[in-house]
């Protein structure tokens, strides 16, 4: 239900009060959510950050490794055009691309490695 999904966003934004980095510094309750405005089928207007679009983080280890601490050799950070309608291809997710191009490149490992 869409209720279901208050906690989400509620954790969010409740996070976002106390990280310096954070964009969206709004704490909600239940009303707000509920009577916020619909974006599409099902992502309410909370569910969503104006400014990001997406993340995802991967993690590779060798053999052997296991319950060492990781260490990180290449990281990147990228966003698309928030106007979803001037990206050439909405399924081509190219900062996420751009973004893996990068880290892997300042850890010295190709994709052929993975």
């Amino acid at each position: 239900s869409e209720e279901d999904f208050f906690y989400f966003s509620e954790n969010a934004h409740r996070n976002a009060m106390t990280a310096s980095h954070a964009v969206m510094k709004k704490q909600i309750d239940m009303k707000d959510y509920t009577s916020s405005m619909l974006l599409g089928k099902h992502v309410k207007l909370f569910d969503a950050c104006p400014t990001c679009n997406g993340c995802a983080g991967v993690l590779l280890s060798r053999n052997g490794t296991l319950g060492q601490d990781p260490v990180i050799s290449g990281s990147d950070s990228r966003i698309d055009n928030i106007h979803l309608k001037s990206r050439q291809n909405l399924l081509a997710m190219e900062a996420l691309k751009t973004s893996v191009d990068f880290a892997l490149k300042q850890a010295q490992v190709s994709k052929n490695d993975v």
